[in-house]
């Protein structure tokens, strides 16, 4: 007999790395211009206004598509929903590979925005919410962006090294970099592809629980209660547990989004060089895979919502020393900086693992956790709106970066206030 629970948690496991492995391949494809900016633009022929046009169409994709990846997802499968987006996203890949003509582009954008959202997002985090036990959410959902960092980060090596190995000394040479380009896409495409087919094997059909035909037999005289979707919504509505979830994911998604803040910070507030802050910029990278697994791990062995608590107060802590003291010596802010990313990448590891306090019936978990998405990620319209407003009213000066930093420490606390009502309102209902 546990021989084949060992078999079975052995291939549960192997189910939930396809998923992770999927998670890490299916987006550095679609955001290649953060290390290929200027390759991208010469190849395509396009200025980065251009570019910037058509990650604008890829954010507002993102945002529409959650609620609706969420009613997918309680349709669908995550074997078939998640395999479609990664296939869908390769053959896009092997699309822009080709280097079609710029105008074309925004299809392919477009269609990324359907692949790796609408088709994907609410189907991924539902596969990993029905894969994971009940005594192992926080560690599995901190391996998910852990791992999907610490995959990213091997493949962007890989993709560096191949680029850098094609191009050689012709830095300038359009041919060699149109090759050494088109090599790295294809490398992301079929991966994606591969993936697609592994997962499509191996991952079994979601269970659905039949609720109106359970013991139907012994309960002949009683009405059959078909599903209202307005009723599902209503009930999502009164569930306290997961507005508390969605405001945690919220203030959480702001501290970590200080991360892209910090190469500016050293630079402008302390004089570090352009070469020094990239040094650091890595090392956060680094951190991403350490702050997921281990903050998922800490979160099943203490508590998930402690350590929440810990993160957030540990974060704003850190942001208020960055903000309010300068006369530190340098080696402190570096410090400083990587511990604060390595709160936010906790803080992303953890929060997801709050869903499994609201006690959501398995039919409209896809649609919850798509409107959960929606709301804790609009941090990603909300929080450039504002910072852009700050860092004009600063110029761009040392006090623009005072102020966000003071700015997301406040919104830190307000998820630090949110986690502990979660926190006392479980333990109540626990002694109840």
């Amino acid at each position: 007999m546990s021989d084949i629970s060992n078999t079975s948690n052995k291939l549960r496991y192997f189910r939930i790395f396809l998923l992770i492995l999927g998670s890490g391949v299916i987006y550095p494809v679609l955001y290649l211009r953060q290390n290929y900016q200027t390759s991208i633009t010469l190849i395509f022929d396009m200025t980065v206004q251009e570019l910037n046009f058509l990650y604008l169409i890829l954010g507002i994709m993102n945002i529409i598509g959650y609620v609706p990846s969420g009613l997918l997802a309680d349709k669908f499968s995550a074997r078939k929903l998640v395999s479609l987006s990664l296939f869908l996203t390769g053959v896009f890949g092997l699309w822009f590979a080709q280097i079609p003509d710029k105008k074309f582009l925004v299809f392919i954008y477009i269609g990324w925005g359907i692949s790796a959202v609408f088709t994907f997002w609410s189907a991924l985090m539902k596969g990993i919410k029905l894969l994971a036990k009940k005594d192992e959410q926080a560690r599995i959902f901190g391996f998910l962006d852990g791992g999907r960092g610490l995959i990213e980060a091997i493949l962007g090596v890989i993709a560096v090294s191949m680029f850098a190995f094609i191009l050689g000394d012709n830095t300038n040479d359009e041919v060699l970099t149109k090759k050494a380009l088109q090599s790295i896409i294809y490398m992301y495409s079929f991966l994606c592809i591969l993936i697609a087919i592994l997962i499509f094997m191996f991952l079994k059909e979601d269970k659905k629980e039949n609720i109106e035909n359970t013991n139907s037999q012994n309960n002949e005289n009683k009405p059959v209660v078909k599903r209202n979707m307005l009723e599902d919504i209503k009930v999502l509505l009164t569930i306290k547990e997961y507005w508390l979830a969605t405001a945690i994911i919220f203030c959480g998604y702001t501290i970590y989004w200080t991360v892209y803040y910090y190469s500016g910070f050293l630079t402008v507030n302390h004089g570090v060089t352009a070469v020094m802050s990239g040094y650091i910029s890595v090392a956060m990278l680094w951190m991403r895979p350490v702050g997921g697994i281990g903050g998922g791990m800490l979160g099943d062995k203490i508590g998930r919502t402690v350590t929440i608590s810990i993160a957030m107060f540990s974060g704003v802590v850190l942001l208020l020393l960055m903000s309010l003291f300068n006369s530190f010596p340098i080696v402190i802010y570096y410090v400083l900086v990587i511990l604060t990313a390595l709160i936010g990448y906790a803080l992303r590891g953890l929060y997801w693992s709050t869903l499994d306090y609201c006690d959501i019936p398995e039919h409209i978990l896809g649609r919850a956790i798509g409107l959960m998405s929606m709301l804790g990620y609009s941090v990603d319209i909300f929080i450039p709106y504002i910072g852009g407003r700050i860092f004009s009213h600063y110029n761009d000066g040392p006090m623009a970066y005072t102020a966000y930093f003071l700015m997301s420490a406040f919104i830190g606390l307000i998820g630090l206030t949110v986690t502990l009502i979660l926190h006392f309102r479980l333990k109540k209902a626990s002694k109840l």
